[in-house]
């Protein structure tokens, strides 16, 4: 039984697009990874530069404490306190925020500048992934951008900064979505599984 011709004109059309895909493909230049030189370190630098003045100068007017923020703080405290996600606490939520702010807060102590600091180190640590990213797929140039628009919305006074977000599992999810992909990146390249250490 043959195919209707709508059916073979179909995969004829997938088969030149497929074929206009590869000849695309074979004409990106292979990128070799770029060493850190000075104007990397510079860069990398004025990330964590432009982190530090933004942390300071907007510390303490992120969030709503009244509206929706006491969620992450009050949750995380009472599992420090010993009591169960889910069992104990009601939580719409996934467990990993709170468990790693409970975990912050038994190391560090129960206090707000705790989750400031876990999340502007969340935000600058996305900055700086971003950055490595850049760097490997495109320029230093793409990757500082990038970075720098991250910390530049990560520090707004609103609800939905990074010290003090609407949840923290969103922080700490972007974090490990920039990790992820760098990771991915790394694997591309990679002939070997040694690609897994970074």
């Amino acid at each position: 039984m043959s195919q209707p011709a709508a059916t073979v004109e179909q995969e004829e059309r997938w088969k030149r697009y497929w074929h206009r895909f590869l000849a695309f493909a074979e004409q990106i230049p292979d990128r070799k990874p770029t060493r850190w030189n000075v104007s990397a370190t510079a860069a990398l630098a004025s990330l964590v530069l432009i982190w530090a003045l933004l942390f300071i100068s907007t510390w303490g007017t992120w969030g709503s404490i009244s509206i929706d923020n006491g969620r992450e703080m009050y949750v995380p405290w009472e599992l420090a306190q010993g009591k169960i996600l889910y069992q104990d606490i009601w939580y719409l939520y996934t467990p990993g925020g709170p468990y790693l702010n409970s975990l912050l807060f038994r190391i560090f102590g129960s206090q707000l500048a705790v989750l400031y600091w876990g999340g502007s180190l969340a935000a600058l640590g996305c900055a700086v992934l971003l950055f490595a990213i850049g760097r490997r797929l495109s320029s230093a140039l793409a990757g500082w951008t990038a970075g720098a628009v991250v910390l530049a919305e990560a520090f707004i006074p609103d609800l939905f900064s990074f010290p003090l977000p609407y949840s923290y599992g969103a922080v700490y999810g972007a974090l490990a979505t920039c990790l992820f992909l760098w990771i991915a990146v790394h694997a591309i390249e990679a002939a070997g599984s040694g690609w897994v250490l970074g």
